[in-house]
């Protein structure tokens, strides 16, 4: 995982949307964590605005849906977990 500048440009800013996916499908929650304070920091640092072309425009939004059914999966697969948790602490013979 790289944390390189702040993202004062797409570039950056698609390569924190490309990290934050790779740590989501890893389940890398150190990276995810440090990924989440590089944001926040670089965030604070730029307010100006970005000039999107239509394509990067759509590269951005192909990345944020890809990100979203990420997320999904993984809110998914820990509702699952907690099920099969939930049942298992339920079963005496698991014990």
């Amino acid at each position: 995982m790289t944390t390189g500048p702040t993202p004062q440009s797409l570039p950056a800013i698609l390569d924190l949307l490309d990290e934050a996916i790779e740590a989501l499908v890893r389940l890398d929650s150190d990276a995810l964590l440090a990924l989440e304070q590089h944001a926040q920091q670089a965030s604070a640092l730029s307010s100006a605005p970005l000039a999107l072309s239509a394509e990067m425009t759509r590269t951005l939004l192909r990345k944020k849906s890809l990100l979203g059914h990420v997320l999904e999966d993984t809110a998914s697969n820990l509702a699952l977990l907690r099920r099969l948790s939930a049942v298992k602490e339920d079963t005496p013979w698991a014990r």
